[in-house]
């Protein structure tokens, strides 16, 4: 599996019983305290997930910061926009 799909899985597989959070993730890759993320925490926080071995493709990271980057000219990722790429789309439906 790429690093960018680790990523989203990460989202998708959230439950709200389990303890991962999408805003502490954040907050984590967001160390300085910027209110924002951009392609060098998301790399730092790949690099910290996935196997040291894997070759990193900074593609996957661009990928990654456009697909969440909502007005796609600064290349920052706020909160709003990360936690709304990483939120199911999809209603729930009732059987």
């Amino acid at each position: 599996m790429r690093e960018s799909q680790t990523m989203i899985s990460i989202g998708i597989n959230t439950s709200p019983a389990g303890s991962w959070s999408k805003r502490r993730a954040f907050d984590q890759m967001d160390w300085l305290s910027k209110t924002f993320i951009t392609a060098t925490e998301i790399q730092m926080a790949l690099d910290q997930l996935a196997d040291p071995l894997l070759k990193r493709d900074k593609n996957d990271t661009e990928a990654l910061v456009k697909r969440f980057n909502k007005n796609s000219i600064n290349g920052r990722i706020t909160l709003k926009e990360f936690i709304d790429e990483l939120t199911t789309k999809v209603p729930t439906k009732s059987y």
